[in-house]
């Protein structure tokens, strides 16, 4: 054990010390604490580890609603006050750091009125212990599963339907080594999609009845589908549209969070303005904003997402958006100057060659939407020399973890 005293918190959600020329970087503690560290990895310059002992403890801590909080929500140590109060400060010092902003500013941060339940997807493993299989997840920095009955984060319906798998599982005596994961998604109807993923193909006897509850239930081996019942696909409405999507599909686990943005974005679109969504996705954006502008092509390399959004299209009777499968990275011929462009990509950001082309290119405007603040900062500062910030603003799509979801609108510097 090492004891240190937090200076405060960074980027990934660790508090950081410094203690004899080496930087801690330490889960469960918060600024001013000292604490006794465990450590989970030790480098020449820097360590990590995970506070075991609050020795003196900060007048913003509080008590941990679950065993597990670590593993999933490990801001859970903070009031949701102060969670939101150290995202923006992350995000600022994230955008200086990279040089995205030049100077400080207010950061304005949106994060709805729910920081437990709101959840729609949870995912999890599978181990055995006293004598039956228990749905597990992985603790903080190890390899080692862990029980987990109830998880506060998700939604209701989820956590009743985990415990009726559970049930399912045991009774088929089903073995922990033959589980790969368990996905189980919900939408705003409190109806459930349920996906289970084995290693190998296995003889199953019973299954959950298909109900106003769960309304899919289906098991997959890397061989074959071993069994499918009930819908494939779930429905939610963001912008009085409604977005279909599948078991494999992409879609925001926070939605009213997620509608804030898209309400966002709104504002800096014009009913004359052609628009490309890339990474579309099922279309919850492009979409989502189709009475805001003239038209629309939505662009991704998911066959399923992209097969969902053309649904959603249909679905909905949009006659001024199209898609097309293709990866974002091959499509930027695209781009035109009078175009607005939007991304909401993976959290590795934008390739080199998107940004090379976007300053070739030179759209008008740039709608940003990023699920990693450092490399949207990343990106953001090589795109400075054409484009200029109008607007900056940080959403709090998951309580109780430190993640940070950016919005950045970019206009050309003579469109102003």
């Amino acid at each position: 054990m090492e004891k240190v005293t937090i200076e405060k918190l960074v980027f990934g959600g660790q508090g950081l010390a410094r203690k004899d020329g080496r930087v801690y970087f330490v889960w469960n503690a918060l600024p001013g604490e000292e604490v006794e560290v465990e450590i989970t990895k030790k480098k020449k310059n820097f360590c990590e580890g995970i506070a075991r002992k609050i020795i003196k403890a900060s007048p913003l801590r509080v008590e941990p609603k679950e065993a597990h909080f670590l593993a999933c929500s490990p801001w859970q140590i903070m009031s949701f006050d102060s969670e939101n109060d150290w995202k923006k400060k992350i995000a600022l010092e994230t955008y200086l750091r990279f040089r995205a902003l030049d100077k400080e500013q207010n950061i304005e941060i949106e994060a709805g009125d729910k920081d437990y339940g709101y959840r729609n997807k949870i995912e999890y493993r599978a181990l055995y212990a006293d004598g039956q299989l228990k749905l597990a997840f992985y603790g903080r920095e190890t390899n080692q599963l862990f029980e987990l009955n109830n998880c506060l984060l998700a939604k209701n319906e989820l956590n009743k339907t985990a415990a009726d798998v559970l049930m399912f599982l045991n009774e088929n005596k089903v073995k922990a080594e033959d589980i790969l994961s368990l996905i189980i998604k919900s939408n705003k109807q409190s109806q459930v999609l349920v996906k289970l993923n084995l290693a190998k193909n296995i003889e199953l006897k019973s299954f959950p009845t298909i109900d106003e509850t769960i309304v899919g239930f289906h098991v997959v081996s890397p061989e074959q589908k071993i069994y499918s019942e009930g819908l494939d696909y779930l429905e939610d409405r963001v912008n009085n549209v409604t977005l279909r999507y599948g078991l494999d599909s992409f879609f925001q686990v926070n939605v009213p969070v997620f509608s804030k943005a898209i309400d966002d974005m709104a504002g800096f679109i014009d009913k004359k303005d052609e628009v490309i969504d890339y990474y579309s996705g099922v279309g919850a954006i492009g979409l989502s904003l189709h009475d805001q502008f003239a038209k629309c092509l939505l662009i991704d390399s998911n066959a399923e997402a992209a097969k969902f959004c053309a649904d959603n299209i249909e679905i909905n009777k949009i006659v001024n958006c199209e898609t097309r499968l293709v990866s974002s990275e091959k499509a930027t011929q695209y781009m035109k100057q009078d175009s607005v462009v939007i991304f909401d990509p993976p959290r590795a950001g934008l390739e080199k060659s998107i940004i090379d082309d976007i300053l070739d290119y030179q759209p008008k405007k740039i709608m940003y939407l990023s699920c990693d603040i450092a490399t949207q900062a990343r990106d953001l500062a090589l795109l400075k020399s054409k484009y200029q910030m109008n607007f900056l603003k940080i959403y709090n799509f998951f309580p109780r973890t430190p993640h940070i979801e950016g919005l950045v609108v970019l206009e050309k510097y003579n469109n102003w």
